[in-house]
């Protein structure tokens, strides 16, 4: 019983980020039409360029370092300078379950009496 929850505790959580991460939805300037890939992040010099409309956007990011993006192209992992793309950031925002606090709250827009009705 515990097993089949906490496996199910598991999936749960990876769903929910999945859902939040962040992806490349186009190259950076729109008339862009190729984008230099790279072998790790940080790199001199690009392993390859992809010309844009084979890139199989969007794409998923799994990784961020030093402006670079980790992504997973034709089953093989490059890196892309955040420069060159656009990128559509994950954020998800909701109600608590429990309300705490009635009182307005002047940090948090909406956080008063009427909040999350």
């Amino acid at each position: 019983m515990k097993t089949a929850f906490f496996l199910a505790a598991c999936l749960a959580a990876a769903a929910c980020t999945a859902q939040a991460q962040d992806r490349i939805v186009a190259a950076s300037p729109s008339s862009r039409t190729t984008v230099d890939l790279f072998a790790s992040a940080g790199a001199a010099a690009a392993a390859r360029q992809a010309p844009v409309a084979e890139l199989g956007l969007p794409l998923t990011i799994e990784e961020s370092k030093s402006s670079f993006h980790r992504v997973r192209i034709a089953g093989q992992d490059y890196w892309i300078k955040g420069v060159h793309v656009r990128i559509l950031r994950g954020a998800e925002g909701g109600c608590a379950t429990q309300r705490v606090d009635s009182q307005p709250t002047i940090a948090t827009p909406g956080a008063g009496p009427n909040a999350c009705k």
